[in-house]
């Protein structure tokens, strides 16, 4: 044990000699890093239109949310009770979606159902899939999803719909 402190002693030594710094770093994982919790809604992928509702312009055909004027408010939602489980105040959570057969881009905003609580702002939207990120607020409501077409976007279709807390 001697001889070990011995030679620890003289790495220093030799290393403080040289001018050299000798450190140690640990790396910690950013909090995000723990991944994506279950699912939280129901038939995300909207076969046969199950546990979804429409209103406006909205069509629930060929396993997708269906817009086809861009001129007229129109929501597609899932209540708290058809989900697997209701958003939870002040959660992370990610949102995914696909866009497909717009001519440009539709103009949608993310929401809680039985109230005018926006989770995601009025944004654009072109095709392709779409990764969102959010907290949701202190005040929920119910805590469903409901997406909203707003005027002056373009008509276009709503798929495969996920949202997971981030943990």
């Amino acid at each position: 044990m001697r001889r070990f402190f011995s030679i620890l002693t003289g790495l220093f030594l030799l290393a403080s000699i040289q001018g050299q710094v000798v450190s140690s770093s640990v790396w910690f994982a950013p909090a995000s890093a723990g991944g994506l919790g279950p699912e939280k809604l129901s038939n995300g992928a909207l076969t046969s239109g199950t546990d979804w509702d429409v209103s406006g312009e909205f069509v629930l055909t060929n396993d997708e949310a269906q817009f086809p004027d861009g001129g007229v408010f129109s929501y597609v939602w899932q209540l708290s009770g058809d989900m697997v489980s209701s958003v939870e105040t002040n959660t992370d959570y990610t949102l995914t979606f696909v866009v497909s057969d717009c001519s440009g881009t539709m103009l949608l905003q993310f929401m809680e159902t039985s109230s005018s609580i926006s989770y995601i702002s009025e944004t654009t939207y072109a095709n392709g899939t779409h990764e969102l990120e959010f907290t949701s607020p202190a005040d929920i409501g119910s805590g469903g999803l409901s997406i909203r077409t707003q005027v002056g976007g373009d008509a276009g279709n709503i798929d495969d719909i996920s949202l997971k807390e981030r943990l």
